[in-house]
């Protein structure tokens, strides 16, 4: 995937994000909450699910290195943009997707990267 097409999937991410950077949110993304389910097939499921999740992780990445400071902040001219409660909703929807076709029967265990279950569910 590049970032055209995130961007023609409606997700806010910016043009100059490099090809190397969505690669690893992706590879990271299909080890965490693909792979622990035993998917081999593609499908749109578990497209939508790389797509959004590797989203996600590409954001609050991109905010821990602002925060922390590996990354000179500069005069913004563009829009910031961050993980809403909805993005963490539609991602624990998309698992629940994947379970659902998992040919693995009872309980998986995810490395949740993303941190989609600690999310308070007041909030969500």
């Amino acid at each position: 995937m590049t970032a055209q097409d995130y961007i023609a999937n409606g997700y806010k991410l910016s043009a100059n994000t490099s090809s190397t950077e969505i690669d690893r949110a992706v590879a990271e993304v299909t080890r965490c909450y693909v792979e622990p389910f035993g998917i081999e097939t593609e499908s749109d499921v578990v497209t939508a699910a790389i797509v959004h999740l590797s989203f996600i992780f590409m954001l609050q990445r991109r905010d821990f290195v602002t925060r922390t400071g590996g990354v000179e902040k500069t005069q913004s001219y563009g829009q910031k943009v961050e993980v809403s409660n909805s993005d963490y909703r539609i991602a624990a929807s998309f698992i629940y997707a994947l379970a659902e076709i998992s040919p693995i029967e009872g309980d998986v265990a995810i490395d949740d990267i993303c941190g989609i279950y600690k999310q308070s569910l007041i909030n969500l």
